[in-house]
């Protein structure tokens, strides 16, 4: 059911609220300003308790996100913040923070490899950063 959208707990799809206090900035390379309140995505394990937290920072105008490759040991944090952003259709509107070189694969070849897998686990193919 992977392509199946998915609402949060109070059923209609998810969107940030109006009139929120929420306070953005500029990455150079990027076309879409960024929340200045970043949410972490390490120890977010269990996927209903993650979506809660997710849906609620996004509503409040939150769409920056924080994660990396070796966050939930096996990649979990990758999957459920993939997961959830597919489901709920909020690939295109949130920004994601990937970290790589992680002791001991502090070297290209791996970086490579770990970002690539980050990607698969997140669900997406772009980077969407203009380098």
């Amino acid at each position: 059911m992977r392509g199946a959208r998915i609402h949060p707990l109070h059923g209609r799809p998810l969107k940030a609220r109006s009139g929120n206090n929420m306070i953005y900035g500029k990455l150079p390379g990027l076309d879409k300003s960024v929340s200045r309140l970043v949410m972490g995505v390490d120890h977010q394990t269990f996927m209903p308790h993650a979506s809660v937290m997710f849906d609620a920072y996004y509503e409040h105008g939150g769409n920056c996100f924080d994660t990396a490759w070796i966050y939930g040991g096996n990649g979990a944090c990758e999957k459920i913040l993939g997961h959830w952003s597919h489901n709920r259709g909020v690939r295109d509107s949130i920004i994601i923070l990937e970290k790589g070189g992680h002791t001991p694969w502090c070297n290209p070849s791996d970086i490579r490899c770990h970002l690539e897998e980050s990607l698969n686990r997140l669900q997406t193919d772009a980077w969407g950063m203009k380098v």
